[in-house]
């Protein structure tokens, strides 16, 4: 009988998991916050225009206004005003009364800023719609990382071919609505956010009533999303997305385990000073996979839990194989090694097996070659899909030559280097600098006539209805480049930086 690796083999395997996890979960997390602030940017823009708004009626400055706003909540009933102004017969104090019957008014119109109020409930519950999509996802993304990595890293621990099956979406949906700890994702996520809304609305209330700037009350509330204490979108988010994170993957750990027939797993927990004592007692512990209950032997045991699982004994009598060629399951000897069944490969399955290895390899690299592609030749010209894409990439080598020409054609870059002078600012950009946004504006493949042509046949040549001018952007570092220029067969001449703005 084949012997295993060590468990600290194992150990290894399920670190290098649980920090490829936390690694996709941090990503997460930086652009749920980004969501959260740019909420919070946009409740800025709403306050300041509810009260320029109220400053251009009364032709009051922003202070002045927020002032009369304020007073409108507090001072006596608008009746009680209307009755002392017609008391009143001194001409300074009739205005400033005026001014607080207007306020009031303007007041009653918005329902005592309940119009804020509202703008801040919808922007925090946009939010949430985003953040509930992204965890999703990232969920979704977790448990198949968890679930092909186990199966790959007990193929190679044990050094034998491993038949699995693929992880079906609908089971990864179920789970997604599964409650654990008695809710799921997306109901804590709308709870977080509840939290949130009412929050940021006290801010804005206290700041009107205390009469405070708008400007002050804005630094409050970004300085709200850039806390880090218990109630403050950042630590809840990270709170969530890492508890999150850690419960998918064990989930498509447990998955693994079910599905190569592995009976016992051992609990795992980090040695670390943050580990808690329940978790502590269950280091090293075996238990059987049947017999798992996550939150009492299984991971995650608590919010914020980081321990994981290996798998137990496992010393398979039969293994499943499948043909790399046909896809269907077929039984070999439990002792046959991963080499030993690669060997037995004729040469079409091998081929196909190589295939399947570099597309995998390769995932990576092809989504960004996807992303590029689209944006150079266009979504309506690519396959609909990323798995569509690498299909023809790997499948059909006439299509993917015919694509790959296309890409050719409308790669963009810039064929020497372009210097410039901006604001009296003298500098250039690079040669290949890749250029995007690219468009015809006149001449050939445009519907407007290009006037200079003759011009540029007589410096540079070519013929009448070849030359075009095209206009495209060149981003860098620091600025994002408007850049105009005329072509001829695809070589650019009398190339100009028209704009340059700062990158945002």
């Amino acid at each position: 009988m084949r012997e295993t690796r060590s468990k600290a083999y194992w150990a290894r395997r399920a670190a290098a998991l649980e920090a490829a996890a936390q690694n996709d979960a941090t990503e997460a997390e930086k652009k749920i916050i980004a969501l959260y602030k740019r909420a919070i940017r946009n409740i800025d823009s709403d306050i300041t225009a509810i009260f320029n708004e109220f400053a251009r009626y009364r032709g009051l400055d922003a202070e002045s206004a927020g002032e009369l706003i304020t007073a409108a909540e507090n001072e006596k009933q608008y009746k009680e005003l209307l009755m002392l102004f017609d008391e009143t017969t001194d001409e300074e104090e009739r205005k400033d009364i005026e001014d607080r019957i207007n306020a009031h008014a303007y007041g009653a119109r918005i329902s005592r800023l309940e119009a804020v109020k509202k703008r801040i409930y919808i922007e925090m519950r946009n939010t949430a719609v985003a953040e509930r999509a992204a965890v999703k996802t990232l969920t979704g993304n977790i448990m198949r990382k968890a679930y092909y990595t186990t199966v790959h890293d007990t193929a190679k621990g044990l050094d034998c071919g491993i038949d699995f099956s693929l992880l079906p979406k609908r089971a990864i949906e179920v789970l997604q609505t599964e409650d654990w700890f008695g809710a799921n994702y997306s109901s804590r996520i709308w709870k977080n956010n509840s939290e949130f809304i009412r929050t940021v609305q006290t801010v804005v209330e206290d700041g009107i009533t205390a009469g405070h700037s708008i400007d002050r009350m804005a630094k409050r509330l970004e300085d709200f999303t850039d806390d880090t204490g218990g109630a403050s979108p950042r630590y809840v988010t990270e709170r969530l997305v890492r508890t999150e994170t850690a419960h998918f993957m064990a989930e498509g750990q447990a998955a693994a385990y079910e599905e190569i027939g592995c009976e016992t797993y051992t609990f795992i927990a980090a040695l670390s000073e943050r580990t808690c004592d329940r978790c502590g007692a269950l280091d090293g512990q075996t238990f059987r996979v049947s017999e798992r209950a996550p939150g009492v032997n299984y991971p995650t045991i608590h919010p914020n839990c980081r321990c994981s699982t290996i798998i137990g004994d496992f010393a398979p009598k039969k293994r499943t194989a499948r043909d790399p060629l046909t896809g269907k399951n077929y039984k070999v000897d439990g002792s046959m090694t991963y080499d030993e069944w690669k060997n037995s490969l004729n040469e079409d399955q091998r081929d196909a097996m190589e295939l399947h290895v570099r597309q995998m390899r390769n995932k990576s690299a092809d989504k960004k070659q996807y992303e590029r592609y689209k944006e150079v030749i266009g979504t309506e010209n690519m396959p609909k899909t990323f798995d569509k894409f690498v299909n023809l990439k790997y499948n059909d080598s006439e299509k993917w030559g015919e694509l790959k020409r296309l890409y050719k054609d409308n790669h963009n870059y810039l064929r020497s280097q372009l210097d410039y002078i901006y604001n009296g600012e003298k500098n250039f950009i690079p040669t290949g600098a890749v250029m995007t946004s690219v468009r015809t504006i006149a001449g050939k493949g445009a519907k407007t006539e290009l006037r200079v042509e003759e011009n540029l046949i007589n410096v540079f040549g070519g013929q009448y209805g070849e030359w075009r001018k095209r206009v495209g952007k060149i981003e860098s570092e620091r600025y994002i480049f408007d850049i105009h220029w005329y072509e001829l067969d695809g070589k650019q001449y009398d190339a100009k930086v028209k704009y340059r703005g700062d990158r945002r």
